[in-house]
């Protein structure tokens, strides 16, 4: 078995919330051990409305979460992880196929843990 990160449609505007849920519920089925990272990926953005600096996070993919999951030798998601993922709600289909989804590109996964890890890194 092996880790690989996947993108999952989720409900537009509430993908914190089903991060949120996502973590509670592996976490009271004891499946950390096959879904060890949950992230939305966003950004800090200043913006100026009638003359006054506001900063809010802002998604970089909105309607999408990153998971990183262990999945079998043929690919397949485990059972116990598809069907925590089907009976959560806001959680839509997998980006590239069903059962067997793509996985991401490794320069991918790298691109977006490094935007992660600079955002953390800021004041």
């Amino acid at each position: 078995m092996a880790k690989k990160w996947y993108v999952l449609r989720a409900q537009s505007g509430r993908e914190d919330k089903v991060k949120e849920t996502l973590e509670k519920r592996v976490k009271l089925q004891g499946l950390e051990h096959l879904m060890s990272r949950i992230l939305v990926p966003s950004e800090t953005v200043s913006e100026i409305k009638g003359g006054a600096k506001s900063v809010r996070e802002r998604k970089i993919y909105p309607g999408y979460i990153m998971l990183e999951l262990e999945v079998g030798d043929d690919g397949a998601i485990p059972d116990a992880v598809w069907f925590l993922l089907r009976e959560t709600p806001g959680v839509g289909d997998f980006v590239g196929g069903q059962r067997k989804p793509v996985p991401m590109a490794q320069k991918e996964v790298e691109k977006l843990l490094g935007e992660v890890t600079r955002k953390e890194e800021k004041p």
